[in-house]
């Protein structure tokens, strides 16, 4: 679970917690840890209304803009030179702006 950074003003205050959730044993070491498969999900700060925001396997993800959107990074793949990036905006609940981040050989 994160919540993101805050300050005492309402203006720029959290107004989500975000969770980093791995719900099955996708590499079937039979266990559910770090290395599975992981999505990012938000709820309100109480806890209620708990949605799954992302459905690819995300590596990381981060608070921008004031806590109104989150950098996401999406792993194509197992390695990690493959990577693709969104913004998901917490208003329109859509991510946005997808870009993809592959080294030239």
């Amino acid at each position: 679970m994160y919540i993101p950074s805050t300050t005492l003003d309402q203006e720029n205050s959290a107004l989500y917690i975000s969770y980093f959730i791995a719900e099955n044993d996708t590499n079937s070491d039979g266990r559910i840890d770090e290395n599975d498969q992981h999505y990012v999900y938000l709820s309100d700060l109480n806890g209620a209304n708990l949605k799954q925001i992302t459905t690819r396997k995300v590596s990381q993800y981060k608070w921008i803009n004031n806590n109104a959107q989150l950098l996401l990074t999406f792993k194509n793949g197992e390695s990690d030179s493959n990577l693709e990036f969104g913004i998901y905006d917490v208003t329109t609940q859509e991510i946005k702006q997808t870009k993809s981040l592959t080294p030239h050989e």
